[in-house]
Parts: C-alpha cells; sequence; structure tokens
C-alpha cells in the first residue's frame, strides 16, 4: 500500500468505479488523516444509487465539510465506463491547492478511460490503484 506525504495545499483527486471504489475509499480516509490541511475529491461513476460506501461517504463529508468533495455520477447506459470530462475539468478550474495528486481506481475499461481523459486534459502523471477486493 502506497503512504501519502503530509504535504499541505495538495489536492487529491480520486477517480473510481465500482470496483475501485473499495481500493480507493481507505486511501481516501487516509489523506484526510493527514495532518496540514488539503483537498480531497472523490468522482465515482456507479451503476448504482446509493453506491455501497454511500453512508461512509456522507459521515466523512460530515466530518471534513471544507476538505471533502464526492461528485457521483451513475453509469448511463448501464455499461458505459466513461467519467464525464466536465466534472473533471470542473475540478481543475476549480482547484486553489499548489499541488494536485491523482489516483485512478476501477476496472481495466475505466481506468484507461479515465486516463485517456486525464492525458487529454494535460495531466500526465496519475497513481493506477489495484484492486485488493474482487467479487
Amino acid at each position: 500500500m502506497q503512504e501519502f506525504t503530509s504535504e499541505t495545499n495538495r489536492h487529491y483527486v480520486f477517480l473510481a468505479d465500482d470496483d475501485g471504489l473499495a481500493t480507493a475509499f481507505p486511501k481516501i480516509k487516509d489523506c484526510l488523516a493527514l495532518p496540514g490541511y488539503k483537498h480531497v475529491t472523490l468522482l465515482h461513476l456507479s451503476s448504482s444509487t446509493p453506491n455501497a460506501f454511500h453512508r461512509e461517504l456522507d459521515i466523512l463529508q460530515r466530518h471534513f465539510p471544507t476538505q471533502l468533495f464526492v461528485l457521483p455520477r451513475t453509469k448511463e447506459p448501464v455499461g458505459q465506463a466513461e467519467f464525464c470530462q466536465q466534472d473533471l475539468e470542473a475540478v481543475l478550474n476549480a482547484n486553489t491547492m499548489q499541488e494536485m495528486q491523482f489516483i485512478v481506481s476501477g476496472s481495466e475499461e475505466f481506468v484507461q478511460k479515465a486516463g485517456d481523459r486525464l492525458h487529454f486534459l494535460g495531466i500526465k502523471k496519475f497513481q493506477i490503484e489495484e484492486h485488493y477486493f474482487t467479487e
């Protein structure tokens, strides 16, 4: 498991689908627990609403209202593995931190398409998290 540094002025952006959320969720908690001020954003593409971590994410948002932003989207049509580019652009444009770190977790198709979107937007460096939980 990768350790996150405790640098301040960092914005962690997680992109996850249903397959990747179980892996991303503990890392989101780790980022929020780091000392110093940071932002954490989760762009989550789900096949159902509410998602498996709906309650946990709601609790974290209440604990960290100025640091955690969760943007869930439902796959439409079913089977689509592409994240909305406008959502990612909005997060990039609204960023106020000095540094951004991107973490992608999900099915192979989701990771490929999310990586393509990040590259299109000029983001060449991002982490791909391997799954710890599978069905």
